[in-house]
């Protein structure tokens, strides 16, 4: 028997049978899950500590013969309180947990991403407005850190960084070309220099800068969707959003 000790992110829990529940976790090691036995009755020590997006320590205890971890301790290290009272802010907590859950696996050496994850969602609990930047933030570490990273400082061809108008920026590569290399070979533009500038603020953080209109944050926000879906998987969208969509 071996026990294990994770700081991790509770990504979903579910009830498994009348007395126990499954919960999945996203560690430093990806995604985790174990059976908490007990978890649904009244005076169980697991209650109030499995809801989606606590921040916890959990103690599990492994053995070869079962196929499956068991939670034996839970301790909340930070329940992200804020979050909670914000209908539009739990939404985009939730999508930060959804992407994440859906993307992780299993025995995943994500320690960076998994630091920057528990960052963004503490920011996104303390902030007082543009909630829609974190999950933003979210996106670009999650492609920065998966090798598909995208070069927005400066142009391919004449590797310039000033940009004067609308750019072609490259799907695999995750490179632009700016409009005057275009108009010297003839290329054509699909994004706009402000959106690209836009992109530029979100890599670097610039909170202050980022205050973006209802338009502009969906075509931020169907960027990443789409350099996701073409490097990972073509289907992938984020249904924790259709909630704040029905809200609208």
């Amino acid at each position: 028997m071996e026990i294990i000790k994770l700081d991790g992110l509770i990504l979903k829990s579910f009830p498994f049978s009348e007395t126990s529940r499954i919960i999945h976790l996203l560690t430093s090691e990806g995604r985790s899950a174990a059976m908490a036995k007990g978890a649904n009755r009244p005076k169980s020590k697991f209650a109030g500590r499995l809801e989606p997006i606590y921040r916890v320590q959990a103690i599990l205890q492994r053995k070869e013969s079962r196929n499956m971890d068991m939670l034996t301790e839970i301790e909340i290290l930070d329940p992200y309180k804020n979050l909670v009272k914000d209908f539009e802010k739990i939404v985009y907590a939730n999508a930060i947990i959804e992407t994440a859950g859906s993307l992780f696996y299993e025995g995943q050496d994500i320690g960076q991403e998994y630091e920057e994850i528990t960052t963004i969602l503490h920011e996104l609990n303390d902030a007082k407005s543009s909630y829609i930047n974190y999950l933003f933030f979210f996106l670009h570490t999650l492609i920065k850190y998966s090798g598909f990273n995208l070069a927005l400082q400066r142009c391919q061809s004449c590797e310039k960084e000033k940009i004067s108008g609308p750019v072609k920026l490259d799907m695999q590569s995750g490179d632009y070309t700016c409009s005057v290399c275009l108009a010297e070979k003839g290329g054509k533009a699909n994004m706009h220099n402000d959106r690209l500038l836009a992109l530029r603020m979100i890599s670097e953080k610039i909170h202050p800068v980022l205050n973006f209109n209802r338009q502009a944050e969906e075509k931020i926000l169907n960027f990443y969707l789409s350099y996701i879906r073409t490097h990972w998987q073509s289907d992938f969208k984020i249904k924790s959003l259709e909630l704040l969509n029905s809200k609208r």
